[in-house]
């Protein structure tokens, strides 16, 4: 399968919008996924969720030897889908909505599929693809999935971009950061702001003291993070605020930091600054480190080594945000993750990714499962 035959397949992956919430756009994207593994050979389902898009399982018939797992996403961030074009200030990079996170993935997971098949190293042979529907949102429906095939599986390999060395070297990811979201409903007492302001208690004035003790948190040496991303109090500007929220989102790196932060920031949301204060926390979404275990380092190692073997020069790196790895490692899989195409300004409309890197990162996955096999 040649270079332009990648492109092909990004750019009819990019002109579909799949934003989370649009179900039909994430549907179209399983459905161009799903003919590729079919044509490769694999036998593949989709899981409804009932109420956002299908996840999409593809499978070999075999489960005997080495059992690999390969996950990726077909939502995105963006409303709408976008042309492939190439880059004008950048020769090697090519622009499209989604390309990098993770449409170009997609193409990398399907182009690797195809190889082996094509050279009959699938036969007898334990794979399955996992492409989950809502990860932008956290994979609150596809969780359960992708715990229940982690825990099936030797080996999970995940298609989020990797990142440019600035040279010709790029980077995958070994260690990612565990994540704690939660809701702050603040309960103050309305009142008139002249007439009687005295009479209230006001939850904007709570939430300003709320931030500032939350944000002082951040340690970025100890890559613990705390952001209140969202924040609102309030109805009218004559009134006292009665009622506020904030949305708080909080990253670390193992899961005893982890533990240690929530305490910091539970002992923050026990006091508040006046007894007729009421705060109720909403917990929302959670996901452990990806954590570099002994087994991941071997894995990395190994990838670094057959890298090589293909001419590409290759690093682990750590990120702060989570994927659906996180989710896999959670039940001892072992993980390794930024697998996809090189790319950058993901989650804007500048996103980019290296053209190059869609034969380079297909030929290292086909690689990768090969030997993965062999061991």
């Amino acid at each position: 399968m040649k270079q332009p035959t990648y492109e092909e397949q990004l750019r009819s992956l990019v002109l579909q919008g799949s934003l989370t919430t649009d179900v039909d756009g994430v549907n179209q994207v399983g459905l161009q996924m799903e003919h590729l593994f079919q044509v490769a050979g694999l036998h593949t389902s989709v899981m409804v969720t009932g109420g956002g898009g299908h996840h999409v399982l593809a499978r070999t018939r075999s489960d005997a030897g080495n059992r690999l797992l390969l996950m990726g996403h077909l939502d995105t961030v963006h409303a709408e889908g976008s042309d492939l074009v190439p880059d004008p200030t950048h020769s090697d990079r090519l622009l499209g909505l989604g390309a990098a996170d993770m449409k170009g993935g997609l193409v990398v997971l399907a182009g690797a599929v195809q190889a082996l098949s094509e050279a009959g190293l699938l036969e007898g042979r334990s794979l399955t693809v996992l492409l989950t529907a809502d990860e932008e949102a956290g994979s609150p429906t596809a969780r359960d999935l992708i715990e229940a095939e982690a825990r099936e599986h030797h080996l999970c390999l995940v298609v989020e971009c990797g990142t440019s060395g600035g040279d010709d070297s790029s980077a995958f990811v070994t260690e990612r950061s565990g994540m704690r979201r939660l809701t702050v409903n603040i309960t103050g007492v309305a009142s008139h702001s002249g007439a009687a302001h005295g009479a209230g208690v006001s939850a904007a004035h709570e939430m300003g003291h709320l931030i500032c003790a939350l944000e002082k948190l951040n340690d970025p040496r100890s890559l613990l993070s705390v952001n209140v991303g969202l924040a609102a109090a309030g109805t009218a500007v004559n009134t006292v605020p009665a009622h506020a929220q904030v949305q708080v989102d909080c990253r670390f790196p193992t899961q005893e930091a982890g533990e240690v932060l929530q305490e910091k920031v539970d002992s923050i949301l026990a006091s508040p600054t006046l007894s007729s204060i009421r705060m109720d926390v909403v917990e929302g979404l959670t996901h452990e480190p990806l954590v570099r275990t002994d087994a991941v380092g071997r894995m990395a190692g190994r990838i670094i080594e057959w890298g090589a073997d293909l001419g590409l020069t290759l690093a682990e790196e750590r990120r702060g945000g989570c994927s659906d790895g996180n989710i896999a490692a959670s039940v001892g899989c072992c993980v390794v993750d930024g697998l996809g195409v090189v790319g950058g300004d993901m989650h804007s409309p500048n996103e980019w990714m290296a053209g190059q890197s869609l034969s380079d990162r297909t030929a290292l996955m086909a690689v990768v499962a090969k030997r993965f096999y062999e061991l």
